[in-house]
């Protein structure tokens, strides 16, 4: 009588008898293996077609892989939609990767603060392009630092309120000087002009 021995594999694999194939042998399939998930150390690991062509499309934006675009476009506090968007993705797709690569965002208070902030400082710095100046920081500089202008004359100018000239001087490191005589002239002159200008659109139409 012949003896068979039992043999466990280390891959999981149970065989009586004979070699595999055989009718004498037996086999216990392996357990089916884990979904594959994405996790981040320092970069994005692309496993499947769909990430590949999302780490495509985030490298045609001039971003370095996948996670290098959410990361970035986190911290300027787009939204989800605005994320999707840029990669041709859903919304549920992109709230997937996001927490698959614990990158966590802002809230939306905080979020709507930025944006605002953001968008201020466009239209500030359009109306200092406007005026002449590279930038905003130049236009401040030229207005607060060498002429001494107010607060209130530069608010005037730039059409919005003397608090946001404040802060932005402060992150300009932009420091006022105390106006001489001949400046506080210039100044005044330079708001009277400002005023004239601001007023000349609404006579014309009221000529007409």
């Amino acid at each position: 009588m012949t003896r068979f021995s039992l043999v466990t594999s280390a891959v999981g694999f149970s065989r009586c008898g004979g070699a595999p194939g055989t009718p004498s042998a037996w086999v216990t399939p392996p357990p089916a293996p884990l979904p594959r998930r994405l996790l981040i150390k320092g970069s994005f690991a692309v496993i499947d077609t769909q990430q590949r062509r999302l780490h495509d499309r985030a490298h045609t934006l001039e971003y370095a892989d996948l996670g290098g675009y959410l990361v970035a476009r986190s911290q300027q506090d787009a939204s989800l939609t605005q994320l999707a968007s840029g990669l041709d993705a859903t919304v549920e797709v992109i709230g997937r990767l996001l927490d698959q690569a614990g990158i966590r965002r802002s809230p939306p208070p905080a979020r709507g603060a930025h944006q605002r902030h953001r968008a201020t400082d466009q239209r500030l710095t359009d109306r200092a392009t406007q005026l002449g100046f590279a930038s905003l920081q130049a236009y401040l500089a030229d207005r607060v630092v060498q002429q001494a202008w107010s607060l209130a004359q530069v608010a005037s100018e730039l059409g919005t309120d003397p608090a946001t000239v404040r802060d932005r001087l402060d992150r300009c490191g932009l420091r006022r000087s105390r106006q001489t005589p001949a400046q506080r002239d210039g100044s005044r002159r330079a708001a009277e002009r400002n005023q004239d200008c601001a007023a000349a659109p609404t006579t014309l139409s009221d000529q007409q």
